[in-house]
């Protein structure tokens, strides 16, 4: 019975976010902002393999087994038309390329599914110096699932599965220096149209939800305080009509391009401790836990988010100025 009032709940929680907020939430987007700004792609000094594990609001409440949120994602992109002998464009006098890479993500909310597969492109371009402006696009479709079976309503028929391919994109642009980036971005432009059956009280049925669009503006500045040691304070801000903007603050210390720690504070919601290491230039690892501050924090233990990375052809060796994102 508690497992059927907690589906109940999340499913209740899930229909409010198909009219609001529906991104999956990711802490570690500074380690790979591919994630939200097909712009970055092919943007660093090596192809860029990520797989990353978000289980959210973990509890050791038995009831809501199964039903908390979990986000899946394996992500992949390179630069294109460029020898792995050649420097990055940071270091000389070339123009533009190109960059491709792709995205497939699965997100899991009792009885409810979101599998994404995205393609994307982008074109970067010198500007003046080291500044650099790269612009993204990318393509794909989603399918919704809703698991009717699992689900109890006291005054409606049980439901069947439901499952709906939709096409999805966003589109993102990126500047930036060896010192400072700034970027934003558009998801789901295409603000498709799920049209689920779901009881929506009165024996009524709500068939016009649609994917909304999400909108994500971010800057951030390295500041170098010795030869091995610098501090990278950063800023995200999120929002889409009609959830409340959302805003990250984010600090964090690297060592050598090779460790990190870092603290980030998402207003009104959580506090996220991070932690980061590269090994031999190429193997990277990280790993964050979210604080939760809001009313949910008396219902959960925080959330856990892992990353795994592996940068194939890294240029000589050298480390790309696009770690510190």
């Amino acid at each position: 019975m508690k497992k059927a009032i907690a589906v109940g709940f999340l499913v209740t929680l899930w229909y409010s976010s198909v009219q609001a907020q529906q991104k999956a939430q990711y802490s570690q987007y500074m380690i790979n902002q591919y994630v939200l700004n097909p712009a970055l792609t092919g943007a660093s000094d090596y192809g860029h393999i990520v797989a990353g594990y978000r289980n959210q609001w973990t509890t050791s409440t038995g009831a809501f087994d199964g039903a908390l949120p979990k986000t899946y994602y394996i992500s992949g992109h390179s630069s294109i038309g460029r020898g792995s002998k050649k420097p990055h464009p940071y270091r000389n006098k070339h123009m533009g390329y190109h960059g491709v890479g792709g995205m497939v993500s699965n997100d899991q909310t009792g009885p409810t599914s979101r599998l994404g597969i995205l393609g994307s492109y982008a074109y970067n371009e010198r500007l003046s110096g080291s500044w650099r402006i790269s612009l993204g696009i990318s393509a794909g479709v989603q399918q919704y699932t809703l698991n009717g079976p699992s689900l109890e309503f006291a005054d409606s028929e049980p439901m069947n599965t439901q499952r709906k391919w939709v096409p999805d994109g966003n589109i993102g642009g990126w500047v930036y220096n060896k010192h400072f980036y700034a970027g934003a971005a558009v998801a789901q432009i295409f603000q498709s149209r799920l049209g689920f059956d779901i009881p929506v009280g009165n024996g009524s049925t709500d068939k016009i939800s649609k994917l909304a669009n999400h909108y994500f503006f971010t800057t951030g500045i390295k500041l170098d305080v010795s030869k091995d040691w610098a501090i990278i304070p950063s800023v995200m801000m999120k929002f889409n009509n009609p959830a409340p903007v959302s805003l990250d603050i984010n600090a964090k210390v690297r060592y050598k391009d090779m460790i990190w720690l870092g603290t980030s504070y998402r207003n009104k919601d959580a506090f996220a401790f991070l932690f980061g290491v590269v090994l031999n230039s190429q193997f990277e690892f990280g790993y964050s836990y979210d604080l939760t501050v809001s009313q949910i924090k008396n219902y959960t233990n925080g959330s856990h988010e892992f990353m795994l990375g592996y940068r194939i052809w890294p240029r000589a060796r050298i480390g790309s100025p696009s770690d510190f994102w």
